[in-house]
């Protein structure tokens, strides 16, 4: 069994999830049809939307028959797309979730030298740079 949280909400989507591993691209995963597994308990699937941010951090885990969790990818939303707007269909979206190299490829580009300053006040530059996307410190 697959259990997926982005943002630490868990969330369902379609069974086939494949996840792309790649040497000199990021690896991703698509999750198609997805939404908070929460809706599944009033099954109100019209009525809201679920479209998460840009950069949402993802987990996803393999859970075995004694609920072990093994983490098996780890990442961010970055693409988010084809959600049905229609009042009479469900508001579900498909997500494309990068590992954590994009933050590295596509992020903000930090072009400064860092220089007579200690571990932590680089650490805290570098964070404070790049906050937008929820780090702190």
């Amino acid at each position: 069994m697959i259990k997926i949280l982005i943002n630490n909400e868990e969330v369902v989507c379609s069974n086939n999830i494949s996840i792309t591993e790649e040497m000199l691209s990021t690896s991703s995963v698509i999750l198609n049809n997805c939404y908070p597994k929460s809706w599944e308990q009033d099954k109100d699937y019209t009525s809201r939307y679920y479209f998460p941010k840009d950069y949402s951090k993802c987990k996803i885990y393999e859970v075995d028959e004694n609920d072990n969790e093994t983490l098996i990818f780890c990442g961010v939303v970055k693409n988010t797309g084809n959600i049905s707007l229609n009042p009479r269909e469900p508001h579900f979206v498909d997500l494309q979730v990068l590992d954590f190299k994009t933050l590295l490829s596509e992020g903000e580009i930090l072009n400064y030298v860092i220089s007579n300053k200690t571990i932590s006040q680089a650490i805290n530059q570098v964070v404070s740079s790049i906050s937008s996307y929820g780090f702190t410190t």
